[in-house]
């Protein structure tokens, strides 16, 4: 592994972190197996306010590869509150997914602090993700998606975030690839330099839908939301088929602005 890929591999590690630090839980569940009650109730159980780390003691955290998997690390991280080191970590793994990394909490763990990270100055100049500035104004005209379909969306948002490309083809929610120079619906997810999350309450006001001339069958249009932004430039389309029994969706596309 290089210098520069282990480098990346550690701040992808943190990113969770970085979320949980702004109480963002929901923003934080793609990214972990512990489910958000118990992230809730673990983090409670540390007692003072929940610290990020400083670029520094990023920089000395352990990267151990996986066994069989050249693409995967696990990166155990200290947990660091305004009380100072807690004794436990988040068990992180983070795997290389195209361009970047993509991290996951698989459990909480003993962590012993390094001399770096019992220093309370040294969490000042850490980075942060910032919190998702306002959604702005819907435009005028849409017709956000009805509550009955809005399960079947945001599942399918929730499994984009997640990364199961793969699995949204086979399932037939999303297209497979025409050929060989089609870059694949998920194009634009991959590329874009935010971390996609599940869809907020905000988020439906901000969507449309419009009937085909099939029936029982409505085009749909989802801004998506980022932990980074918030509402993002990313917006899904597809179509929706309501035959009054069951629901589905087709992804036709995902682009950006």
């Amino acid at each position: 592994m290089s210098t520069s890929s282990d480098g990346g591999m550690r701040q992808a590690a943190v990113f969770p972190l970085n979320i949980l630090v702004k109480e963002a839980f929901g923003a934080v569940r793609p990214f972990s197996r512990v489910d958000e009650a118990d992230l809730r109730e673990r983090l409670a159980d540390l007692g003072g306010r929940l610290l990020p780390l400083s670029p520094e003691s990023v920089r000395e955290l352990t990267a151990r590869p996986v066994g069989g998997r050249p693409d995967q690390v696990d990166i155990v991280v200290p947990l660091v509150t305004v009380d100072g080191p807690t004794g436990a970590g988040l068990l992180v793994r983070v795997t290389e997914h195209g361009s970047g990394y993509r991290p996951e909490v698989l459990s909480f763990v003993d962590a012993e602090p390094t001399e770096a990270q019992t220093r309370p100055g040294d969490v000042r100049g850490a980075t942060v993700v910032p919190p998702p500035g306002p959604p702005g104004t819907p435009e005028e005209g849409l017709r956000p998606v009805p509550e009955r379909w809005r399960p079947v969306v945001a599942g399918a948002v929730c499994r984009l975030a997640a990364g199961d490309f793969a699995g949204l083809v086979r399932d037939g929610v999303a297209p497979t690839r025409e050929g060989p120079d089609d870059l694949g619906f998920e194009h634009w997810l991959v590329e874009y330099p935010a971390t996609l999350v599940d869809l907020p309450d905000e988020a439906w006001p901000f969507t449309d839908h419009e009937p085909t001339d099939e029936a029982e069958v409505w085009d749909v249009s989802v801004d998506l939301w980022t932990a980074e932004e918030g509402r993002s430039d990313l917006t899904l389309e597809g179509q929706v088929r309501d035959d009054g029994s069951a629901v589905t969706l087709r992804i036709e596309r995902i682009h950006t602005l």
